[in-house]
Order: C-alpha cells, then structure tokens, then sequence
C-alpha cells in the first residue's frame, strides 16, 4: 500500500518527533566518542597517524590511472551501461561511470546501479535512447531505459549551472591552464558529497580520473567530504545519513573533520522534507540496524522511532 507523506499527515509528524529523539541520541553518542577517544567505525585509529589532506586546486594532486591496475576490467561494467556510454560517445560526447559505481568496482563489489555522466545536455540524452524519462527538479537527470534496467544519466551541463550558486566555489579556484574537459570533470567534483564518491571512470579507455584523492579514501576506508564537511552539511544534511549508510554498508570510516562536523550538526536532519522522509523509510532502515548494533539495541531504536505517543 502506498504512503501519502504530507505535512499534516500523523506519520509524517510521528516520523518527524522519533527523528528528532534519533538526532539527539545521535548527537550524545558522537559527544561519547569524542570524550572518550573510543575506537570505533566513525574514529580513526589512533596508533596510525593520518594522511595529509589533499589540496584538490593544485593540479599536481590530480592522478589518471589505469583501471587495470585495480583489477577492473572492461567485462566489469555492465551491459546497459556499456551502450549508454558507446552511443553517447559514437555521438561526438563525452561519457564516464561516477558515483558509487566506480568506488564499488574499486572495491571489487559489483555495483547494484550505475550512473553516468556525459557533455551532453539532457534534451540532447533524450534524443538519444527510445525510452527515456526525465525526472527531478533541482536536480534533474535522465532515466535510460535499456534491455530491462535503468541507467542514470546526468549532464555536466546541469552541473555547472548548480555550482554558479555555491557558496565554495569561485572563479579565483579554477584552474587557467587545463583543457575544458578536464575542468568539467574538476568543477563537477564539487557537487559530489564524498571523496569516494568522485570519480570518473570510462571504461572505453581504461582510465580513472581522480581530483580529490578519492582513489587513497576508498584503498584506505575513509569517508571524506570534498569541501569542508560543515559547509557540505548545512548545504545538504541528508549527506549525514547517507555518510551513515555507506559506513555501514561498506565498513568504512570517517575522517576527523567529518566526524565531527557530524557530530556537530547531528540535529539538522529534523530539517529534512518528506521525499527524505519517504527513502529515509524504505532504504535506510537496514543501514542502521549494522550501523547502530555496536551502539544500542536496533529493536530500542525502532521503539523510538515507531512506537505510539504515551
């Protein structure tokens, strides 16, 4: 049965007061972490020291790998995605993995979805592909209909139209002396949340692009912001859960800063409208029952956030 999530529906509102209690609870318990030093999956370790931040604006940071030499290999990537990035290269555009893909393949996953990114405006992918369907506001992106499975295609175009309005970028970062193709890929890290999640692969030449040492997070499993993790979390505080379910799904851990820019800003995600509300629901729940089991009983979590006003 479908769930209507208005504003002045009883579970949106019921939803809406166990996550705050969830959001208090959270903020204690990395208040706890920070107090006691306790190695956990959202602290370093503290017998190893950690690794220089990488400065993404100075262009010698920047790495081309082989994906060869991770062990990803053409026959990786899957079918669909394979035809999305062949037309729309046959086509005269530029067209790479991103995303959790990439960072899967890197960690020898196969990844549950693929996403691509291409030179080409979304009314130009239209043209493309017969079935295709394009969705979100903000945000927009295509849906690619191919033999059974649904490819995202995003354009860098959208991209840099959204990075006009952050407050982190300026003109003054851009590199002068890159050519546009590398400086699309630059620019569009920045809309990205976390390192590892800022990669693009195209597979058609076997190389990994790589502007802010997301390569060295995902062989060292850390979680990093790509700007300063407090600014990345007032933007956006549904990168906290997100952070959260990827730690949880993949055993990774978080920086310092992010860690404690977490900790910090804990309580923004009563912020978060009801679509957040609705994903927060269907696919986050099995990220915290791994993530919170180290912490509190997930059946204590649940009573929380479901059980009936007393």
């Amino acid at each position: 049965m479908a769930i209507t999530w208005t504003n002045q529906s009883p579970l949106y509102r019921l939803v809406r007061s166990r996550l705050q209690i969830l959001s208090l609870e959270l903020g204690r318990w990395m208040h706890t972490l920070a107090a006691e030093g306790e190695d956990t999956h959202v602290r370093e370790d503290k017998g190893s020291p950690s690794a220089p931040e990488i400065d993404c604006f100075n262009m010698r940071s920047w790495k081309v790998v082989n994906s060869r030499d991770f062990g990803i290999m053409k026959s990786s990537v899957s079918p669909s995605a394979w035809t999305v990035l062949r037309l729309l290269q046959s086509r005269g555009f530029q067209a790479y993995l991103v995303g959790g893909c990439v960072r899967d393949l890197l960690l020898k996953r196969t990844p549950k979805d693929y996403d691509v990114i291409t030179t080409a405006s979304l009314e130009e992918v239209r043209k493309q592909f017969h079935r295709v369907r394009k969705v979100g506001s903000r945000f927009p992106i295509c849906w690619v209909y191919i033999k059974g499975t649904v490819v995202e295609v995003s354009s860098f175009e959208t991209s840099c139209k959204n990075a006009e309005e952050r407050k982190f970028f300026h003109l003054s970062h851009m590199p002068s002396n890159c050519d546009y193709n590398t400086l699309t890929r630059w620019r569009n890290c920045f809309q990205r949340d976390f390192t590892v999640n800022s990669l693009f692969y195209d597979p058609c030449t076997d190389r990994i692009y790589d502007y802010v040492d997301g390569i060295r997070d995902v062989m060292t499993s850390k979680i990093r912001t790509v700007i300063p993790a407090h600014l990345s979390f007032e933007e956006d505080s549904a990168r906290i859960l997100r952070g959260l379910r990827i730690a949880a799904r993949l055993g990774l851990v978080f920086s310092k800063e992010t860690e404690v820019a977490i900790r910090d800003l804990s309580s923004s995600v009563i912020t978060l409208d009801k679509v957040v509300f609705g994903q927060f629901l269907t696919w986050y729940m099995f990220a915290l029952k791994i993530f919170f089991s180290s912490v509190f009983s997930f059946w204590v979590f649940i009573s929380l956030l479901f059980s009936s006003q007393s």
